[in-house]
């Protein structure tokens, strides 16, 4: 089937129990909305696209993008999820635009799959407009010191913001007398950086951490928030490093 482009009237609906199935292309235009009501199902086939137009509103229960698909919110429109929003293939929100997730819903990434808010784009989480903002946090031996325990490196990260991915830059390859480890954590143990003995993660260069983009490694807080290093085994003797969280406020 080739380029299907529907146009819609200023309302259209699909009821429970119904389904409006398109193997191409849903062109929602400039003023038009679409309602999927509870039980109704909205589905774009492999390689369709599901696009708005400014000022078009798609009020929706959940949606699933397949794979292959391609889900953009242009300037001016807004995308409303009341149920769940999963994103296996490409979803963009361009500048001006809006995804909504409302409360009791949840957008889900998958492996292979990318949410790309665009400057000036927004996503509103359960009410709150997310944009992701770049968090630095730094530790050094010789202003914090090293002996077994925590250091609180600070943040007052908010209470629903998420953390969706970063990296460790050692500067200062990070030593001991012993067998250290170092570990790093906002909301649960080992959630930024695993603990690890420090020839894993204490050299001098880059370290992955934990939360790498996608939805399975995100961190959703539920509370204020700063980040935390744990030194275990043995006390640290020297090293400094620079932590960068992209977190959405």
């Amino acid at each position: 089937m080739g380029n299907i482009v529907r146009k819609y009237e200023p309302s259209s609906s699909v009821l429970g129990d119904e389904v409006l199935s398109v193997n191409g292309r849903i062109d929602i235009e400039d003023g038009a909305s679409i309602v999927v009501k509870e039980g109704g199902t909205l589905t774009v086939d492999e390689s369709g696209v599901l696009d708005f137009d400014t000022a078009a509103l798609l009020t929706i229960k959940s949606y699933a993008l397949e794979d292959g698909d391609t889900l953009t919110v242009e300037a001016g429109a807004t995308l409303d999820i009341e149920g769940d929003l999963t994103i296996p293939g490409a979803a963009a929100v361009e500048s001006g635009g809006e995804l909504a997730i409302e409360d009791g819903g949840k957008a889900a990434v998958e492996l292979g799959g990318e949410l790309d808010i665009e400057e000036g784009g927004a996503l509103k989480y359960h009410g709150r407009t997310m944009q992701p903002t770049l968090m630095k946090f730094s530790y050094s031996f010789a202003a914090d010191g090293g002996e077994i325990g925590t250091i609180n490196l600070g943040g007052d990260i908010p209470s629903g913001a998420v953390i969706t991915g970063g990296m460790l830059v050692v500067t200062d390859a990070i030593t001991s007398d012993g067998a250290a480890t170092i570990a790093l954590h906002a909301k649960t143990a080992d959630d930024i950086l695993a603990a690890a003995v420090l020839g894993t993660n204490g050299t001098a260069g880059l370290h992955d951490v934990v939360a790498d983009f996608t939805a399975a490694h995100a961190i959703l807080l539920d509370a204020e928030k700063d980040v935390v290093l744990t030194i275990g085994e043995a006390a640290l003797t020297a090293g400094a490093f620079d932590l960068y969280l992209e977190v959405l406020l």
